[in-house]
């Protein structure tokens, strides 16, 4: 969004820029994670995503409100996201106690009587959960078919009697829960998955409640689903089908030839695991053996590098929080795209099948990242504009003394576009901020600002008697009181700053900072340097670019860059991000005033809202006297260029 301020204010073409929330494409729907919930990559160490009790959390571990999140915790959680994103590797996730289940429900190929895996068996017993359940603790759907899975693959061994029976009570007292849980939360698949295992259930002689009125709605959806898939296009090429117990229908033989080089057909344990079941075949046995000697005699729920980057992309958009991690999603559609083949993609660079459904996932995925829907630049300014006009008329009551009160309330709320307020909430979100938090900077900026423009326009200064197309405050209240409500307006700006700060969640040092890079742009440093040696160039014909550029460093473009500075300081970032939003905002500035002289040449009062031509009148330098129109205009256009390259 920042870049769209250099380009309208040249009033090029607007920079198309994706837009935040991506629409609704149907998923690979037989993978069995949530289709809404974090994707893997989203797996957290941080102690704010332990329990699911924190924080109003549901039984399921989703927050009921987030409104309330402190900002520190919204770092952390941000920065443990970043984290788990810029560590994507080759695909596989935490360990899977479905995934572990249907391992050990593979009988031993040496046609002996016990598992191929017996560590699977121990794996499972020692990570029951202390409801009874397995799987994942806050997600009820995986809990469900991976209890259910666990329980089958213990009783088919006749082991365990305490650990299954922990089991089945969880499932007899909870299966109920299915009817209430929302469809998009359950796992990708459940609807094939669980019925089979139920039916394994069953034939063992399992307690388990078959009449649930929910299962009902589950079978119906199990039918639906395989209606829909041609059992011909099965055997001509690999689809995410592969992976559930109802694939043992389908003739395996055929199926082989889809297998790679290296033995897999998927990269899904679950796929290998059923190929090798059926089978008996050697290379996706070493496969899937040798993903279990990898990890420590564990399965992870999926081994593949080009999903887990298309789930965590998906789960981002969705959530509405891509903006804030928009390098690591480059660089995860950098790799997708990199996979990407005239027949599709859904393996790694080895495989000699692709996947339907991935490849129609992927294919989406890069089409709604490389489509460029233009960014609304005036809807974006309109609405942050209105937010900034909603809090100043809030942060500045009429009260006594009323004339004073008028008085600033008369320049503070005479409108404008608000550029130095939405700014500095442009830079907040930026780094990846809660935009809520600089409001206050955004509001101190415009009353410094406003200020600036009380005082520019008396007498004494520029003598101006039109400002924003009406009379300036000393013509519509009188000298004195337009001098005294610019001086109210700069103590207010600090005062309110430091107050909402305070109050708001922000951390000291930040705010101290922030108030800081404010008061450096109002003194001798800043506005009131410009000003005077503008003063003192009138008339002045050896004033050159020199001068002319220390003047709106320090009138123009200091304000802008400490908006925008503060902004980020604010939301959090990092010192180098802030330094080059630093340089950026002051090329930003720069760009404003050559732009505002050369309108004030070029276009009437009417256009500008205020007296045209009185730069001309006062005979100051400006860009187009010491460069020509055409001469600033180029100068513009290089501003753009350079400001656009400190965001890169």
């Amino acid at each position: 969004m920042m870049l769209a301020f250099s380009v309208a204010l040249l009033r090029l073409p607007l920079l198309g820029q994706p837009m935040a929330g991506a629409h609704a494409r149907r998923r690979a729907f037989l993978h069995l994670h949530a289709r809404q919930r974090p994707g893997p990559v989203l797996v957290s160490t941080s102690p704010y995503l332990e329990s699911g009790d924190r924080h109003g959390q549901s039984v399921d571990g989703h927050r009921k409100d987030t409104k309330d999140v402190p900002t520190s915790e919204m770092t952390s959680i941000i920065d443990a996201i970043r984290a788990a994103l810029r560590s994507s590797g080759e695909g596989e996730i935490s360990i899977s106690a479905y995934d572990m289940a249907l391992v050990a429900l593979l009988k031993n190929l040496d046609g002996n009587h016990g598992p191929q895996f017996p560590s699977s068996i121990g794996w499972i017993t020692q990570n029951q959960l202390p409801d009874g359940s397995w799987g994942d603790g806050t997600t009820f759907g995986d809990r469900i078919i991976s209890t259910l899975a666990c329980v089958v693959a213990l009783t088919s061994w006749n082991i365990q009697t305490n650990n299954c029976n922990r089991g089945l009570l969880f499932i007899q007292e909870n299966m109920w829960r299915i009817a209430d849980k929302e469809h998009d939360w359950m796992p990708v698949g459940f609807e094939i998955a669980l019925p089979s295992f139920l039916e394994m259930a069953k034939v063992m002689g399992l307690d388990i409640p078959y009449d649930e009125p929910a299962l009902k709605e589950i079978y119906a959806q199990r039918d639906r689903v395989l209606t829909q898939i041609s059992r011909d296009v099965l055997h001509d090429m690999t689809t995410t089908t592969l992976n559930k117990e109802d694939a043992v229908h389908l003739d395996w033989e055929k199926l082989l030839r889809l297998r790679s080089s290296d033995g897999f057909i998927l990269r899904l344990p679950s796929a290998e695991d059923t190929a090798t079941n059926q089978t008996g075949d050697k290379k996706c046995f070493d496969y899937l053996d040798g993903i279990f000697q990898k990890f420590s005699k564990t399965i992870p729920g999926i081994y593949h590098d080009v999903v887990e980057r298309l789930w965590a992309i998906d789960r981002l958009k969705r959530l509405d929080i891509s903006r804030q991690f928009r390098s690591e999603i480059e660089d995860c559609l950098d790799y997708i795209y990199s996979h990407w083949t005239p027949d599709g993609t859904c393996e790694p660079k080895k495989s000699q099948g692709k996947d339907i459904i991935d490849a129609a996932t992927t294919a989406t995925t890069l089409e709604a990242s490389n489509k460029e829907e233009v960014f609304n630049f005036e809807q974006y300014m309109a609405s942050k504009a209105a937010a900034v006009n909603a809090a100043l008329d809030r942060a500045l009551p009429l009260r006594r003394p009323e004339s004073l009160v008028e008085s600033m309330r008369y320049s503070l709320l005479a409108g404008g576009k608000r550029v130095r307020p939405v700014l500095a909430l442009a830079a907040c979100e930026l780094v990846g901020g809660d935009v809520a938090a600089a409001v206050p900077v955004a509001c101190a900026v415009e009353m410094v600002h406003t200020m600036s423009l009380v005082h520019d326009d008396l007498p004494c200064m520029d003598d101006d008697a039109l400002r924003r197309g009406r009379p300036t405050n000393h013509v519509a209240f009188g000298e004195s009181t337009a001098l005294l409500a610019g001086d109210a307006l700069l103590a207010f700006a600090f005062e309110h700053v430091a107050r909402e700060l305070g109050s708001g969640g922000v951390p000291a040092a930040r705010a101290l900072r922030a108030v800081a890079e404010l008061g450096g742009a109002v003194g001798a440093d800043g506005l009131a340097a410009g000003q005077v040696v503008d003063l003192a160039s009138e008339g002045n014909p050896a004033v050159g670019m020199a001068t002319l550029e220390y003047i709106h460093v320090h009138k123009t473009a200091r304000l802008l860059e400490a908006a925008a500075v503060c902004g980020a300081i604010v939301g959090g970032g990092t010192e180098e991000e802030v330094e080059s939003i630093r340089r950026y905002a002051r090329r930003i500035g720069l760009l404003f005033q050559v732009v505002d002289d050369v309108l004030d040449v070029t276009c009437t009062s009417e256009q500008l809202g205020k007296t045209a031509g009185k730069d001309l009148t006062a005979d100051k330098a400006t860009y187009p006297k010491l460069m020509g129109v055409d001469g600033a205009r180029v100068y513009a256009a290089e501003l753009v260029a350079s400001a656009e390259a400190e965001l890169d």
